[in-house]
């Protein structure tokens, strides 16, 4: 599963890379601080919750947790433990 990872203010968040309306990659849309717009029908996501902001998403996407390892970003998707 793709998984975007984005630096706010020197915070990182990760979410998974695909829009919950259609599909689309996230990562390839405009990012306004802590919210992430799909490129295709503009839906608005929360980096920090995951949660949908604004039509036509409704679903939120999956967040996980990120931390910084000797200069690494690491990402944990634990859903399936």
């Amino acid at each position: 599963m793709p998984i975007a990872v984005f630096n706010v203010s020197g915070r990182y968040y990760a979410i998974e890379d695909v829009c919950t309306h259609e599909a689309e990659t996230l990562s390839d849309g405009e990012q306004l601080d802590d919210i992430i717009v799909c490129p295709r029908h503009g839906a608005q996501f929360s980096l920090v919750t995951g949660e949908a902001l604004s039509p036509p998403a409704y679903e939120p996407v999956a967040t996980f947790p990120v931390r910084i390892e000797d200069g690494m970003v690491q990402v944990k998707d634990d859903r399936f433990d």
